[in-house]
């Protein structure tokens, strides 16, 4: 995954304005500034990045690939699990989405999803909501490549969109089934333009050279995020999926970085920690400290300072934590299995 990430620097820049656009959606001025759905809107680019890159990664095998996977994922997401949990215990008025009680911990820690009591499916760790399909998709892929490695990706799509297909039909009222259906479907269009993208230039990047690719690029990003936004208000689910695709495939037909922004390409090393962590930040300083449901300037510069100080939480947690539990366990897992 990390070669894929050094190979696709245009798609790792990407990863960076996404991770960006979802910590800002949590806070309240930005949400009511740039809409609910913006946070959607990242999480889809996510989404399709994760079926594009996990197609990529296993094209020459990967018999590690669960183990790696899980190494990535589990040390932060325990850790954010357990702190989250911790402090619901202490302070319950703080969290509008959780509750304390060890079953909910138990299925959080074992990617179960579940209705809580206030009838919405949310883990422990509320933002980990959109890590559970992730999770399910890896042991899918780990299943299927038992079975086939070579159409390992043509065997998840299908499934994919069979789940997607069956669910709008016998399980679109079941709560579970319409907080992840949109998942399943974005994962499989991100697996299928890795396929198109693999036919067309054998592996290759294709490019798209022009001076003004960055300023085209980066006002399809927010202008699609904009449309996203109210297609979502007015009910468009399934056409708004052609949005953060666009945007996907814009940003993937261009040859390196778009931006060339080094703050941008740094936040995209540590989204994942940034992800997990975030919500701390942006609950403390808009509940706690200030109050930012307002449209004002004083508002608008505490939002930034919320941003950054989230920024700053993200890469203390990446440095260490997420790095150096990510290197012990590889160095006890996978290099001992070398061996």
């Amino acid at each position: 995954m990390y070669r894929a990430r050094r190979f696709f620097e245009n798609l790792q820049e990407l990863r960076g304005m996404a991770a960006l656009l979802i910590v800002m959606s949590h806070i309240p001025f930005f949400e009511k500034m740039i809409g609910p759905s913006f946070g959607g809107y990242g999480v889809a680019i996510f989404f399709l990045l994760s079926g594009f890159l996990v197609a990529y990664s296993t094209q020459n095998g990967n018999k590690l690939f669960l183990t790696k996977r899980f190494i990535r994922i589990i040390p932060v997401y325990y850790l954010m699990t357990a702190l989250t949990y911790i402090l619901v215990m202490i302070k319950p008025s703080l969290f509008n989405t959780t509750t304390e009680n060890p079953i909910y911990l138990v299925k959080s820690l074992l990617f179960i999803p579940y209705v809580n009591p206030n009838g919405i499916v949310r883990p422990i760790l509320d933002v980990a909501w959109a890590l559970l399909p992730e999770v399910w998709l890896y042991l899918l892929y780990w299943i299927v490549m038992k079975v086939s490695h070579k159409y390992r990706n043509e065997i998840v799509a299908i499934i994919l969109f069979l789940i997607f297909l069956l669910g709008e039909i016998f399980l679109k009222n079941n709560p579970i089934y319409s907080q992840y259906r949109f998942s399943c479907l974005t994962f499989a269009v991100g697996i299928l333009i890795y396929l198109v993208w693999l036919s067309r230039n054998n592996g290759k990047k294709m490019v798209a050279k022009s001076k003004w690719k960055w300023v085209l690029c980066s006002l399809l990003f927010w202008s699609a995020g904009v449309a996203y936004n109210y297609s979502i208000q007015f009910g468009l689910d399934t056409i708004s999926l052609l949005l953060p695709v666009s945007v996907f495939v814009c940003y993937l037909v261009n040859d390196g970085a778009i931006c060339n922004s080094k703050m941008i390409m740094r936040v995209a090393t540590f989204s994942y920690s940034l992800y997990l962590s975030h919500e701390f930040v942006v609950k403390g300083f808009s509940r706690l400290l200030f109050s930012l449901n307002e449209v004002t300037v004083k508002n608008f510069l505490l939002s930034g300072i919320c941003i950054f100080i989230a920024l700053i939480a993200g890469f203390i947690l990446n440095c260490f934590f997420e790095k150096p539990a990510t290197n012990f366990l590889t160095n006890l897992f996978i290099k001992n299995d070398k061996k």
